[in-house]
């Protein structure tokens, strides 16, 4: 049951926005789990620091502070006999900061509704779906997943705004990936491409365009078995 305990893990890492964070990690995202398993999430995140560097924003040495609280939910489910996973991500952000604009200091607040994110991952190969009974006898050996990621334009955006807590853009994030099993280690190999529309009202009516990101991720999981003497106590 402890393989299907980690989605909460591997969740956790997509909580923050692509404009917060340049690269979440996912690890287990293709690993298989019983269906009908269920989650509800609820987290927090403080940052301090500066704007990425961006020559279209004018703002001299921008301090900001930002608190984010998260909603997030996450299902497993079977699709075509194979096992698939479906999250869903709901951010409320604060930024409090300030700046020097065209030479003058100024201070800004902002709270308000971020970007949502829907994820959808498959497990094509290696992975069927099962229930929790038929699942305490399944041995994971290779799994190939694909997996599908839209971040929706819901966060708060004024065009006439340097400092947004929205992108007002839609993204897409296509993914393949492999995992596995090796004794008591897992491998794992992500590919991910996310694509983006403009932004046609940025800072006034300038219109912002950002080419694919692509990226790639390893990971080499090593599980932690339960020993007689610890299945005794328990």
């Amino acid at each position: 049951m402890n393989k299907y305990k980690n989605i909460c893990l591997a969740l956790s890492f997509l909580l923050f926005g692509e404009e917060l964070l340049a690269q979440s990690l996912e690890p287990r995202l293709y690993s298989n789990a019983p269906t009908g398993i269920n989650f509800l999430i609820v987290g927090y995140n403080y940052s301090k620091g500066a704007l990425a560097t961006n020559t279209a924003i004018p703002l001299i040495d921008p301090k900001l502070r930002l608190n984010i609280g998260i909603l997030a939910y996450a299902t497993t489910y079977g699709l075509f006999g194979k096992s698939a996973k479906f999250n869903l991500i709901i951010p409320t952000v604060n930024i409090d900061g300030s700046a020097i604009f065209k030479g003058e200091y100024v201070e800004k607040n902002i709270t308000g509704l971020g970007d949502i994110k829907a994820k959808v991952s498959v497990n094509l190969f290696g992975a069927p779906a099962l229930t929790k009974k038929e699942f305490v006898k399944y041995k994971q050996d290779l799994i190939i997943g694909t997996s599908l990621e839209v971040t929706f334009p819901t966060g708060k955006y004024k065009k006439e705004k340097l400092v947004n807590i929205g992108t007002n853009r839609w993204a897409a994030k296509i993914g393949v990936g492999a995992s596995k099993s090796l004794g008591d280690f897992t491998v794992e190999l992500l590919v991910d491409a996310e694509f983006y529309t403009a932004n046609n009202h940025f800072y006034v009516e300038n219109k912002k365009e950002q080419e694919a990101i692509y990226s790639t991720q390893a990971h080499l999981i090593y599980n932690i078995k339960r020993g007689k003497t610890w299945q005794k106590m328990m």
